[in-house]
Protein backbone atom coordinates (compact mmCIF):
# COMPACT_ATOMS: atom_id res chain seq x y z
CA UNK A 1 0.00 0.00 0.00
CA UNK A 2 1.52 3.54 -0.76
CA UNK A 3 1.91 6.39 1.57
CA UNK A 4 1.17 9.57 1.16
CA UNK A 5 3.37 12.13 2.10
CA UNK A 6 3.42 15.88 2.77
CA UNK A 7 7.17 17.08 2.34
CA UNK A 8 6.29 20.87 1.54
CA UNK A 9 2.99 23.11 2.01
CA UNK A 10 3.25 26.96 0.97
CA UNK A 11 2.12 29.87 3.38
CA UNK A 12 -1.57 30.29 3.37
CA UNK A 13 -3.30 32.86 0.99
CA UNK A 14 -6.43 34.44 1.35
CA UNK A 15 -9.43 33.63 -1.21
CA UNK A 16 -13.52 34.80 -1.27
CA UNK A 17 -16.53 32.45 -1.45
CA UNK A 18 -13.30 29.21 -2.49
CA UNK A 19 -12.81 30.91 -5.62
CA UNK A 20 -9.41 28.87 -6.59
CA UNK A 21 -8.97 26.98 -10.28
CA UNK A 22 -6.67 25.03 -11.69
CA UNK A 23 -5.92 25.94 -15.13
CA UNK A 24 -6.76 22.93 -17.68
CA UNK A 25 -2.42 22.72 -18.81
CA UNK A 26 -2.48 22.28 -14.60
CA UNK A 27 0.78 25.14 -15.36
CA UNK A 28 -1.43 27.89 -13.27
CA UNK A 29 -4.21 28.61 -10.36
CA UNK A 30 -6.06 31.49 -10.49
CA UNK A 31 -7.27 32.55 -6.54
CA UNK A 32 -9.80 35.22 -6.27
CA UNK A 33 -10.10 37.78 -2.92
CA UNK A 34 -13.04 40.44 -3.11
CA UNK A 35 -12.33 42.65 -6.58
CA UNK A 36 -8.38 40.81 -6.60
CA UNK A 37 -7.77 37.76 -9.33
CA UNK A 38 -4.17 36.51 -8.48
CA UNK A 39 -2.77 34.18 -11.46
CA UNK A 40 0.37 32.15 -10.10
CA UNK A 41 2.78 29.24 -11.58
CA UNK A 42 1.94 26.46 -10.25
CA UNK A 43 5.33 25.32 -9.05
CA UNK A 44 6.96 27.78 -7.66
CA UNK A 45 3.73 29.52 -6.79
CA UNK A 46 5.54 32.84 -8.21
CA UNK A 47 2.83 35.26 -9.19
CA UNK A 48 1.92 35.53 -12.88
CA UNK A 49 -0.78 38.07 -13.09
CA UNK A 50 -2.69 40.05 -10.92
CA UNK A 51 -5.86 41.91 -11.77
CA UNK A 52 -8.48 44.32 -10.67
CA UNK A 53 -11.67 43.84 -11.46
CA UNK A 54 -14.96 46.25 -11.16
CA UNK A 55 -16.41 44.35 -8.38
CA UNK A 56 -16.03 40.87 -5.59
CA UNK A 57 -15.52 38.19 -7.99
CA UNK A 58 -18.21 36.10 -7.76
CA UNK A 59 -17.02 33.00 -10.55
CA UNK A 60 -13.77 32.04 -11.53
CA UNK A 61 -13.10 29.96 -14.84
CA UNK A 62 -10.38 29.08 -17.14
CA UNK A 63 -10.65 29.00 -20.94
CA UNK A 64 -9.64 25.29 -22.15
CA UNK A 65 -6.25 26.66 -23.38
CA UNK A 66 -5.21 27.97 -19.98
CA UNK A 67 -4.87 31.24 -21.77
CA UNK A 68 -7.29 33.29 -20.78
CA UNK A 69 -9.46 33.56 -17.11
CA UNK A 70 -13.31 34.77 -16.24
CA UNK A 71 -14.36 36.60 -13.59
CA UNK A 72 -18.03 36.92 -13.30
CA UNK A 73 -19.20 39.73 -10.79
CA UNK A 74 -23.27 39.19 -10.79
CA UNK A 75 -23.85 42.08 -8.71
CA UNK A 76 -23.07 44.26 -11.52
CA UNK A 77 -24.09 42.12 -14.12
CA UNK A 78 -20.22 41.81 -15.86
CA UNK A 79 -17.94 39.66 -17.45
CA UNK A 80 -13.87 40.06 -17.34
CA UNK A 81 -12.07 38.34 -18.95
CA UNK A 82 -8.24 38.37 -18.55
CA UNK A 83 -5.16 37.20 -20.41
CA UNK A 84 -2.14 35.06 -18.29
CA UNK A 85 0.96 36.25 -20.86
CA UNK A 86 -0.08 39.58 -21.66
CA UNK A 87 -1.19 42.00 -18.44
CA UNK A 88 -2.55 44.71 -21.43
CA UNK A 89 -5.23 42.35 -22.87
CA UNK A 90 -8.86 42.38 -21.36
CA UNK A 91 -12.33 42.02 -22.41
CA UNK A 92 -15.42 43.39 -20.52
CA UNK A 93 -19.25 41.91 -20.97
CA UNK A 94 -21.38 44.18 -19.89
CA UNK A 95 -25.52 43.22 -19.44
CA UNK A 96 -26.55 46.25 -18.24
CA UNK A 97 -29.88 46.57 -16.88
CA UNK A 98 -30.99 42.99 -18.19
CA UNK A 99 -28.77 41.33 -15.33
CA UNK A 100 -26.45 38.47 -15.39
CA UNK A 101 -27.33 34.95 -13.88
CA UNK A 102 -24.61 32.69 -15.21
CA UNK A 103 -21.31 33.02 -17.46
CA UNK A 104 -19.23 30.17 -18.59
CA UNK A 105 -16.63 29.41 -21.71
CA UNK A 106 -17.43 28.25 -24.53
CA UNK A 107 -15.95 25.48 -26.78
CA UNK A 108 -12.77 26.77 -28.30
CA UNK A 109 -11.76 29.50 -25.53
CA UNK A 110 -13.04 32.49 -27.83
CA UNK A 111 -16.32 33.16 -27.04
CA UNK A 112 -18.65 33.18 -23.40
CA UNK A 113 -21.89 32.35 -23.31
CA UNK A 114 -23.93 34.76 -20.53
CA UNK A 115 -27.25 34.08 -18.98
CA UNK A 116 -29.33 37.84 -18.50
CA UNK A 117 -31.13 37.95 -15.18
CA UNK A 118 -35.04 36.04 -15.56
CA UNK A 119 -33.38 34.74 -18.16
CA UNK A 120 -34.50 36.85 -20.87
CA UNK A 121 -31.77 35.90 -23.03
CA UNK A 122 -28.63 33.98 -23.40
CA UNK A 123 -25.64 35.75 -25.37
CA UNK A 124 -22.53 34.06 -27.47
CA UNK A 125 -20.19 36.89 -27.52
CA UNK A 126 -16.75 36.70 -29.99
CA UNK A 127 -13.40 37.48 -27.85
CA UNK A 128 -12.14 37.92 -31.41
CA UNK A 129 -14.26 40.53 -33.11
CA UNK A 130 -16.36 42.80 -30.29
CA UNK A 131 -19.47 43.57 -32.49
CA UNK A 132 -20.11 40.07 -32.81
CA UNK A 133 -22.87 37.95 -30.77
CA UNK A 134 -25.60 35.73 -30.88
CA UNK A 135 -28.64 36.08 -28.70
CA UNK A 136 -31.16 33.46 -28.23
CA UNK A 137 -34.33 34.62 -26.34
CA UNK A 138 -36.08 32.89 -23.11
CA UNK A 139 -33.18 30.38 -22.05
CA UNK A 140 -34.78 27.92 -19.46
CA UNK A 141 -32.79 26.93 -16.14
CA UNK A 142 -29.71 29.14 -17.16
CA UNK A 143 -26.66 27.10 -16.84
CA UNK A 144 -28.01 23.95 -16.29
CA UNK A 145 -30.49 24.20 -19.59
CA UNK A 146 -27.27 24.58 -21.60
CA UNK A 147 -25.37 22.05 -23.15
CA UNK A 148 -22.47 22.18 -26.32
CA UNK A 149 -22.03 19.18 -27.65
CA UNK A 150 -19.12 16.54 -27.51
CA UNK A 151 -17.07 18.60 -30.43
CA UNK A 152 -18.47 22.02 -29.46
CA UNK A 153 -20.25 22.76 -32.69
CA UNK A 154 -23.90 22.65 -31.47
CA UNK A 155 -25.58 23.95 -28.47
CA UNK A 156 -28.50 22.29 -27.24
CA UNK A 157 -30.80 25.05 -25.46
CA UNK A 158 -33.64 24.37 -22.96
CA UNK A 159 -36.33 26.87 -23.85
CA UNK A 160 -39.85 28.19 -22.36
CA UNK A 161 -42.13 29.53 -24.66
CA UNK A 162 -45.67 31.87 -23.28
CA UNK A 163 -44.62 31.22 -19.71
CA UNK A 164 -45.86 27.46 -20.09
CA UNK A 165 -44.49 25.10 -23.18
CA UNK A 166 -41.00 24.30 -22.60
CA UNK A 167 -39.15 22.57 -25.83
CA UNK A 168 -35.44 22.32 -26.74
CA UNK A 169 -33.59 24.09 -29.19
CA UNK A 170 -30.56 23.04 -30.85
CA UNK A 171 -27.99 25.52 -32.88
CA UNK A 172 -25.01 25.09 -34.49
CA UNK A 173 -22.26 27.53 -33.66
CA UNK A 174 -20.45 28.58 -36.47
CA UNK A 175 -16.89 29.65 -35.13
CA UNK A 176 -14.77 31.34 -37.49
CA UNK A 177 -10.87 31.58 -37.27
Amino acid sequence: MAMLTATEVSAAMRITHGLVRWSPCGGYFAAATGNRLSIRDAQSLQMVQRYSTVDVIQTVSWSEDSQMVLTAMYKRAVVQIWSVQDASWTCKISEGVAGLIFAKWAPGARHVLTVSDFQLHATVWSLEEPTARCSIRNPKLAGEGLSFSANGEFLAVAERHDCKVESVGIGMMIISD
